[in-house]
C-alpha cells in the first residue's frame, strides 16, 4: 500500500507542476492539457505496474480498499506538508516576502492536483480490475 501511496504522492507533483506551469503563464492550455493526457497516460501506465505487483493475490475489493486507503494517506499528508511549510514561511519571514494569496493559490493547485490523480487512480483501478487477474498461490 505505501508503494500506491508514493506512487499517488508522484502523481500529486507531476500534475501539480503541470498545473503551476500553466497558471503562471509559463505554459499554454494547450500544451497543458496535451501533456496532461500524456503524462496521465504515463501515470496510469506506472500505478498498474505497481498495484499488479504490491496487490498481486489479492481480490478486486481488497485492492480498491489499498488503493483508496494509500490515496488517502497522499490526499491527507500532500496538503498537510504544502501547507505547514508556507505556514512556517509566513509566520517566519517578514511581512511582504511571499506573494499575497500564496496559500490559497497553493491550495487551489493541490486540489486540481488531488483530483487528477484520483481521476488517475480510478481509470488505473478499472484496467487493473478488467486486465489484471489475482496470481494464484499455491494450493488453489
Amino acid at each position: 500500500m505505501l508503494k500506491l501511496a508514493g506512487t499517488d504522492l508522484l502523481g500529486v507533483f507531476l500534475f501539480g507542476g503541470l498545473y503551476t506551469l500553466t497558471a503562471t503563464g509559463q505554459m499554454e492550455e494547450k500544451l497543458f492539457q496535451a501533456l496532461v493526457l500524456v503524462s496521465g497516460a504515463g501515470f496510469v501506465w506506472l500505478w498498474v505496474l505497481v498495484e499488479a505487483e504490491a496487490g498481486a493475490g489479492h481480490t478486486a475489493p481488497r485492492r480498491a480498499g489499498r488503493a483508496a486507503l494509500a490515496f488517502a494517506i497522499v490526499a491527507f499528508a500532500a496538503p498537510a506538508l504544502v501547507l505547514g511549510v508556507i505556514s512556517a514561511l509566513i509566520d517566519q519571514l517578514p511581512p511582504g516576502t511571499l506573494p499575497a494569496g500564496l496559500a490559497q493559490k497553493a491550495s487551489l493547485l493541490l486540489l486540481v492536483a488531488l483530483f487528477l490523480t484520483a481521476c488517475a487512480n480510478l481509470v488505473g483501478g478499472l484496467i487493473t480490475a478488467l486486465f489484471v487477474k489475482p496470481r494464484r498461490t499455491a494450493g488453489t
